[in-house]
């Protein structure tokens, strides 16, 4: 199905779930288990990148990683059991960077 056929949430409270799919490319590899997404503030609800987990241990050892959503949303199919991305994603995965927010004491 094409992401716009079929309702999501990223929390349990829509059709299907998207949080903790894993994210596949055409090719069958496995990315991950979407961990999270992210949308540009204040203008819809476009999602504009994906962050991906390997399961904690992966996490605190080597940290998640994103990839950045296609132009073209058509592209990524939601299925019910896995999100497929182009093979391409695979290449783009960069790591999830550190907040720079600094705790100012009072």
């Amino acid at each position: 199905m094409k992401a716009a056929e079929i309702g999501r949430s990223f929390f349990q409270s829509g059709c299907v779930k998207l949080r903790d799919l894993p994210v596949m490319t055409v090719h069958g590899q496995q990315l991950g288990r979407l961990s999270d997404v992210y949308f540009y503030p204040f203008q819809g609800t476009q999602i504009v990148g994906y962050e991906l987990t390997d399961g904690f241990i992966s996490d605190v050892m080597e940290g998640r990683k994103w990839f950045r959503a296609p132009a073209d949303s058509d592209v990524i199919l939601l299925g019910e059991d896995a999100i497929i991305v182009p093979a391409i994603s695979e290449t783009e995965l960069e790591p999830v960077a550190s907040s720079d927010s600094v705790i100012r004491e009072k």
